[in-house]
């Protein structure tokens, strides 16, 4: 079974799933396949229908279906799989830049040795302020940076494409200080899914009543954007967004902004 995993991952790999994503559809396959006798529409049924009752979220019954999804298309066998669950919009949880500067960077110290404090800071303050996600960080080489043109290029291996991103003076003096201390090994961080994930997990368990995670470092870059009056197509651009509707939520969700607009302007 571990060989077969190997080779689907391998596969949904070449076919534009990012690795990030492959070693979470690999675990969750794994533990279909070890509680279920065969792979048939009732035992996946019925497999799902219990992790449901025992009140998994549909975002994380939608990763088992499309991991089973993948799975069935990669050994060529034809199972009538449920349809993904529609999931509620919710309104992004994000950060603003002075949280980031006033209450996380300063207790960076506190969690972590000296010699990684440049490091990590550089990269929180990368993703703040790039909107890229977690696999695109990991995916950045060096090269990808040209300070003299203030860009950034970013290859999205699902979609065969690339985007530029800018980077300001604030931006490139933090990468430059980093990237003069340490050279490069394997990314332009130093850093992988796994310690990337490690890094925000350390961090969370700072905050008792705020949740920090790499993805709300996204958000949090879409909403700084809006607060700084870019169009939701200027920001759909940037965080490399195909359908607009993903964007409009940000807009949606910046409620300060509607009601200090309301207050001012409706008498």
């Amino acid at each position: 079974m571990q060989n077969n995993l190997i080779d689907f991952k391998n596969w949904i790999i070449l076919n534009g799933c990012a690795t990030s994503t492959s070693i979470i559809y690999c675990y969750k396959l794994n533990i279909v396949l070890n509680n279920i006798q065969q792979l048939d529409e009732i035992n996946i049924n019925q497999f799902l229908l219990a992790k449901r009752e025992k009140g998994l979220s549909s975002e994380s019954l939608n990763l088992y279906i499309n991991a089973i999804r993948k799975y069935c298309k990669f050994m060529n066998v034809e199972i009538k799989i449920p349809k993904i669950f529609k999931l509620t919009e919710k309104i992004p949880k994000y950060i603003t830049l002075e949280f980031l500067e006033k209450e996380i960077l300063p207790v960076l110290p506190d969690l972590f040795p000296a010699k990684r404090i440049l490091q990590i800071k550089t990269v929180l303050y990368f993703m703040f302020y790039s909107g890229l996600r977690k696999s695109e960080v990991e995916n950045l080489e060096r090269k990808n940076f040209n300070f003299k043109e203030k860009e950034i290029k970013v290859y999205i291996k699902k979609t065969n494409e690339e985007r530029l991103i800018p980077l300001n003076n604030k931006m490139i003096k933090i990468l430059l200080e980093y990237f003069n201390s340490e050279i490069e090994e394997g990314n332009a961080f130093n850093l992988f899914y796994t310690s990337i994930k490690n890094i925000f997990q350390t961090i969370n368990n700072n905050f008792k009543n705020k949740k920090i995670f790499p993805h709300m470092f996204r958000h949090s870059f879409a909403m700084h954007m809006q607060k700084n009056n870019f169009s939701t197509r200027e920001i759909q651009y940037l965080l490399g967004h195909k359908n607009i509707n993903s964007t409009l939520r940000y807009e949606h969700a910046n409620i300060n902004v509607i009601k200090e607009k309301f207050n001012k302007r409706i008498k």
